[in-house]
């Protein structure tokens, strides 16, 4: 799913952050089933507007190059990413199976931009 990127006047407030840049949050829980570690894996993965650079649910500032197959969270059914100071016009929401024990697997995600 591609997200436009609100423009900083949409965002400012009276308290006058103009200038500061956006972070971005997006979270995503998913379904599984009962047990001590994940039947199905799903990974959330936020793609740059430009298209060139990615980050990966769980995984903390670490950028990654687009496609790139670095570290995925694999302990966790909700995965978050946090991009401080995103840029472009858009980004991009992926939600990529690792591993589906189930032929569907229910996910869920939100998003929401902040100024720093």
């Amino acid at each position: 799913m591609r997200i436009p990127v609100p423009s900083l006047t949409s965002l400012s407030d009276s308290a006058g952050k103009e200038g500061l840049g956006l972070s971005l949050k997006v979270t995503m829980a998913y379904a599984d089933l009962p047990g001590p570690s994940l039947a199905n894996d799903l990974n959330l993965v936020v793609l740059s507007g430009d298209g060139t650079k990615e980050r990966h649910g769980n995984q903390g500032d670490q950028e990654f190059h687009a496609s790139s197959e670095k570290p995925f969270g694999r302990r966790n059914n909700v995965e978050q990413v946090v991009w401080p100071q995103v840029i472009g016009d858009s980004v991009q929401v992926l939600v990529k199976p690792y591993r589906m024990m189930l032929s569907d697997v229910p996910f869920a995600y939100a998003w929401k931009f902040s100024q720093e």
